[in-house]
């Protein structure tokens, strides 16, 4: 019986792998200054009923890149969530504009 061949991945450095280039003008979100924008939204209070407490979301490439957006310059303003955490993912960012509405 011959014996299989085995699978053996040569390993790169780090420093040598391709960054993404998602913004496509610096390579680092971390070199640009955070914008402040502003977003009306209609928003209609009630008093009674059943409000869902969780989402499974799926994202368009836009929407994922603007949310992404807004992450990374609400980190850069070491924002906070009302319970202290800084916000540090997608779903951080989600509460705490849902915390600041209003």
């Amino acid at each position: 019986m011959t014996q299989l061949p085995t699978l053996q991945k040569g390993k790169k450095p780090i420093d040598t792998l391709p960054l993404p280039d998602v913004i496509g003008i610096v390579s680092s979100a971390r070199e640009l200054e955070p914008n402040n924008w502003s977003l009306s939204v209609p928003v209609l209070m009630w008093d009674a009923g059943y409000a869902r407490k969780s989402l499974d979301v799926r994202l368009t490439e836009s929407q994922a890149n603007k949310l992404k957006a807004i992450q990374l310059g609400l980190e850069a303003k070491d924002a906070k969530l009302e319970n202290g955490r800084c916000v540090g993912n997608p779903v951080d960012a989600v509460r705490w504009m849902l915390e600041n509405v209003g």
